[in-house]
């Protein structure tokens, strides 16, 4: 993700979250008027819908690039890579590899700094 975008994506996370928390409250709310086992299977059975079809979209996503990188599956890193930054250079989508893997190699290094005094 490049910087310059990451502002408008966390604030449109930011955005969906209050909104699904709004769509809550005012579906519990409706669902207070109705005086049977509805009243708490309906607002249940449609967080569970959201649920399921998040599951079912993860199952269809590859794995960060990040993950792939610090498990050392450098070539399926590479192909996200290049699927992230179709407009990318190869040099580009090294470069970005190399960040990766410099971020991944100093947090190891704190790991083990911070392991060895414990």
């Amino acid at each position: 993700m490049q910087a310059k975008s990451r502002g408008s994506l966390i604030t449109t996370e930011l955005s969906t979250n209050v909104g699904g928390v709004a769509v809550a409250y005012w579906v519990d709310y409706g669902f207070s008027f109705v005086h049977n086992s509805s009243q708490w299977r309906c607002p249940i059975a449609l967080q569970v819908f959201f649920a399921l079809s998040t599951i079912g979209i993860i199952a269809f996503l590859p794995e960060t690039p990040r993950w792939l990188l610090a498990h050392d599956r450098l070539e399926e890193a590479v192909e996200v890579l290049q699927r992230l930054h179709p407009d990318h250079t190869l040099a580009q989508v090294e470069k970005e590899r190399l960040e990766i893997m410099a971020a991944i190699s100093q947090e190891r290094l704190a790991q083990e700094h911070l392991g060895g005094r414990r």
